[in-house]
């Protein structure tokens, strides 16, 4: 009898959670119709400029954001430069493609709005109880929506993010493997020299305690170690590579900029190397004074930095 009467609750709890649900779809769709437009055309907008800026300047900037901030985000800009190799490039027209086609839907759902059939002056979609609404505008989705389309669209997007994923687990599990074995190489002698010690100084019943307490605190260590170490190598690469990327954009602009004794091309010349030895040396320096943190006010400016980062952490620990 308990049992059933569970189960009716929990039927009658879904239930409700349904029917509130339902109530909120039209309200969440209409926004979504009247907000999207906005996102996509601005982002577009955004994108054109992007376009239009020097290049060079761009690059100097993004070897600028690489040099000098790797460290802070590994996770991060590991998976931008996987991305960079995996097809980013393709990540960026299928996207747009998406776009197209939720603008697509947005204005035929806006004429759908406005259609009155029995002339009555109220719109149909107004005369309608959720369910018939919700209905109406997924028809009109698998109506409108080109199938094909999006489908390739989430299929190359889905593809890049695999050889992300791929990057950083490989990531991941070097980070997993010297914690294992830096707890291993810890363990053994804390387990010979200092639990014997503790033990008998812990009182009584709290005894048993004393070596599950160390070994958590000592795989704790490890992690964090591990981590640090990674995040040293991840900078190191990300300075490496911005610093590159500073060079060769800061030798092209000086060549435009009437420096002829510059060469134009860096394939002539080892001068970008050399520059990039100091550029990325500085860099990591300057990180490594920071302890790999960003500095107050920068930590609230770049607050969406820290959220991809613990997202894509989350993704590549559930990838394990």
């Amino acid at each position: 009898m308990a049992d059933s009467k569970k189960k009716e609750e929990l039927e009658d709890q879904l239930g409700k959670a349904a029917e509130m649900a339902k109530v909120a779809v039209k309200p969440v769709l209409d926004f979504l119709t009247m907000a999207l437009p906005y996102v996509i055309t601005y982002s577009k907008k955004a994108h054109a400029i992007y376009l239009k800026l020097p290049h060079d300047y761009i690059e100097l900037l993004t070897g600028i954001v690489f040099c000098f901030m790797g460290g802070f985000y590994p996770a991060l800009f590991a998976a931008i430069e996987a991305a960079r190799f995996g097809g980013l490039e393709t990540v960026k027209n299928s996207l747009a493609d998406l776009a197209d086609e939720a603008l697509k839907i947005i204005e035929a759902s806006k004429k759908d709005d406005k259609e009155d059939k029995d002339g009555d002056g109220v719109s149909d979609v107004n005369q309608m109880d959720v369910d018939d609404y919700i209905l109406r505008k997924s028809q009109l989705v698998l109506k409108k929506m080109d199938p094909k389309k999006v489908d390739h669209a989430i299929a190359a997007m889905y593809k890049v993010w695999l050889s992300v994923l791929a990057v950083l687990a490989v990531q991941f599990a070097r980070v997993a493997t010297m914690s294992a074995t830096i707890t291993e190489f810890l363990q053994k002698p804390l387990d010979r020299y200092v639990i014997p010690v503790l033990e008998p100084a812990a009182p009584k019943e709290y005894r048993k305690w004393v070596p599950v307490t160390i070994s958590w605190m000592v795989k704790l260590f490890a992690m964090s170690l591990a981590w640090y170490i990674q995040t040293i190598i991840s900078a190191v690469g990300s300075a490496m590579r911005g610093g590159l990327m500073m060079s060769r954009s800061l030798m092209k602009l000086a060549y435009k900029n009437g420096w002829k004794f510059v060469p134009q091309d860096d394939k002539d010349t080892n001068i970008d190397e050399y520059a990039s030895y100091a550029f990325a040396a500085f860099g990591f320096w300057f990180q490594f004074q920071l302890n790999f943190a960003v500095p107050f006010p920068f930590n609230i400016l770049l607050f969406p930095f820290e959220l991809a980062e613990g997202w894509i952490k989350y993704e590549v620990a559930n990838s394990n």
